[in-house]
């Protein structure tokens, strides 16, 4: 099974896979390969790869624009198709999907892409961030123990404080380029915790996530956090940011118990 597995990595929403035309047509070509056993041929998926890209994104005259992806396999019998595809890397990531110069912004098209023998990606270091005092994020694990002065930070839970959602009333999620009112959580009714600057280039192919542990008297409650980078204001540089909110009445964190 190991020998027959591909992995392709996008950001964008979840629909967006299909809608990039190269994935679509690496999806018929490993059908055809393995379930009907017969030489892919994609040719005749020009009009659909824009078919399908118009609908995810609501936008067919931009989907239209995206490039249709060359023929893999012509002119070889099924061994030989067999044999190159099982050629190509484990893992093809596409960066930047949605900012490629060549089509209209927004669209599920990638600026440039990477290929690699496996997953994590060979170079990867896992880095792990602990929540730390003043809404930081730091990398040294806590050593202080559990309910020690200046080891918990609290919250109210306020429904209210924020939008539910951060899309713009009328907008579409799905559309190209979505407008969103983005409304920063509001001091005291959320924690918000933040790394030093990155100030060095770092490529992130994969998830970012992790436990973490909060009390709500009198039962335990379990949380996770959401991570994001947050611009800086600088043109090059961002953060790190994990914010945590819970519908809980009082929110008390443990510090001690994240990572």
């Amino acid at each position: 099974m190991a020998t027959t597995t591909r992995f392709t990595l996008t950001n964008g929403y979840h629909t967006e896979g299909l809608a990039e035309p190269s994935v679509l047509q690496g999806w018929v070509e490993f059908l055809s390969l393995f379930v009907a056993k017969e030489v892919p041929d994609t040719s005749t998926l020009g009009p659909l790869y824009a078919t399908v890209a118009g609908q995810v994104i609501h936008d067919s005259e931009a989907a239209s624009k995206m490039p249709v992806p060359p023929e893999n396999f012509t002119g070889l019998t099924y061994d030989e198709a067999l044999a190159k595809w099982r050629e190509r890397s484990r893992v093809r990531v596409l960066f930047d999907e949605g900012g490629a110069a060549s089509v209209p912004p927004g669209t599920p098209t990638a600026a440039f892409e990477h290929r690699f023998e496996s997953y994590p990606v060979e170079g990867t270091e896992a880095v792990r961030w602990y929540l730390g005092p003043d809404g930081t994020l730091v990398t040294s694990a806590p050593s202080i123990a559990d309910d020690a002065d200046g080891s918990i930070d609290a919250y109210t839970s306020d429904p209210a404080a924020r939008p539910e959602v951060s899309l713009v009333k009328g907008e579409d999620s799905w559309s190209r380029l979505p407008k969103y009112d983005w409304a920063y959580p509001v001091d005291g009714k959320a924690l918000v915790y933040t790394s030093p600057e990155l100030t060095e280039d770092s490529v992130m192919p994969g998830h970012a996530g992790g436990p973490l542990c909060a009390r709500r008297r009198p039962t335990p409650i379990s949380r996770s956090p959401s991570p994001r980078c947050v611009p800086t204001g600088r043109s090059s540089t961002q953060s790190v940011a994990a914010c945590v909110e819970a519908q809980a009445r009082r929110g008390p964190l443990h510090r001690r118990c994240s990572r």
